[in-house]
């Protein structure tokens, strides 16, 4: 893994209204995590525009500013969004620009309504998500039922539980097929979540690690089959419950933050799993407001801990060394202080991994 192997590189990310969340937000992080310069492009700069549920993003480049950038990467993310942008005349000029001058696009689910309106398909293979599989064969593409699909310089995905491969597939592209040598294969994760819990650290994780081949669950609360982000209210349906997950060990848990860690902190099947993992030497990684869990399970005594500055005296009083890096490393415990931290926290949890 080389975290900073698409540096120098630039990058838009094409946001309207109604974007979905996954499909924007795991690229963006995936991309920081390479090391390469990302922007949100959309119709203004500075604007703030919202998915279904309200998880907002903030264009950093206006597509007139964009219109005169040379990208290395334009990625398009689905959800509803595409049908704003695609009737917008300067995002086509600027995604047809990059295109034809053989730059790498890629885009997912929705996004292929995008791809239609760039009029770029006919003799393309592509996929989509399954209902606008005509519109893309009635524009000239060959659909493929599969993911990724490259073609050229198109890389397209059908749905976000594509977004590992397919996120792979664009850093592999962009490398020039350079291959990670590293596969987890084999190794075995559970991400901890509970009601209101931080959308992109929940997923970024997910995800993530199933880029790695890392065998990835999400463990939840006993009494709701399906929880939802705080903001966007995005929903998330378990593998399975704390109960049901009291019996197993994993190579790695993962606590992330938001509401759902001050549920987690008072249920004692969520902290005697955390306990049970530290003891036989498991990795334990948190980030933000989940340290509030391990705090509760009394796993940082003596421990070097990076977290959100605003929770340093309870690091601290809970008998910790609070450090000021984004991201810590001691022994079996991985902590990041805040969600912008991602792309330095999955570096070091795989690395971790990779160590046995």
């Amino acid at each position: 893994m080389d975290p900073k192997g698409l540096e120098g590189r630039t990058i838009a990310i094409l946001v309207a209204d109604n974007f979905h969340v996954l499909e924007t937000f795991y690229p963006y992080f995936r991309l920081k995590e390479e090391g390469a310069g990302v922007f949100f492009v959309g119709a203004q700069a500075g604007a703030v525009y919202k998915d279904s549920g309200g998880e907002p993003v903030t264009a950093s480049l206006s597509v007139e500013e964009a219109l005169s950038v040379k990208f290395d990467l334009i990625h398009c993310p689905g959800g509803f969004a595409p049908l704003t942008m695609r009737a917008n005349p300067a995002m086509l000029e600027l995604a047809r620009n990059h295109f034809e001058r053989d730059g790498l696009f890629a885009t997912i689910c929705h996004g292929g309504s995008f791809l239609v309106s760039m009029g770029i398909l006919r003799g393309k293979r592509a996929t989509c998500y399954k209902t606008l599989k005509d519109d893309l064969v009635n524009a000239g593409a060959e659909y493929i039922d599969d993911a990724p699909v490259i073609d050229g310089n198109l890389i397209t995905g059908r749905t976000p539980a594509d977004l590992p491969m397919f996120m792979e597939a664009v850093v592999v592209t962009m490398k020039g097929g350079q291959q990670s040598k590293t596969d987890l294969a084999g190794t075995k994760a559970a991400v901890l979540v509970e009601s209101r819990y931080q959308v992109h650290e929940a997923w970024y994780c997910y995800f993530r690690l199933k880029s790695k081949h890392v065998d990835t669950v999400f463990i939840g609360p006993d009494d709701e089959e399906t929880v939802f982000s705080r903001y966007s209210r995005y929903p998330l349906t378990p593998d399975l419950t704390i109960s049901s997950a009291t019996s197993d060990l994993y190579d790695a848990l993962v606590v992330t933050g938001d509401w759902a860690s001050d549920k987690m902190r008072i249920e004692p099947p969520f902290l005697n799993f955390l306990r049970k993992h530290h003891r036989a030497g498991k990795i334990v990684a948190s980030i933000a407001e989940g340290h509030s869990v391990l705090i509760s399970a009394n796993l940082l005594s003596g421990r070097n801990v990076a977290s959100l500055p605003e929770m340093r005296p309870d690091v601290e009083n809970a008998g910790a060394t609070w450090v000021d890096p984004a991201t810590a490393v001691d022994g079996n415990l991985v902590t990041a202080g805040s969600t912008l931290n991602l792309p330095k926290f999955l570096p070091e949890l795989i690395r971790k991994l990779e160590m046995g």
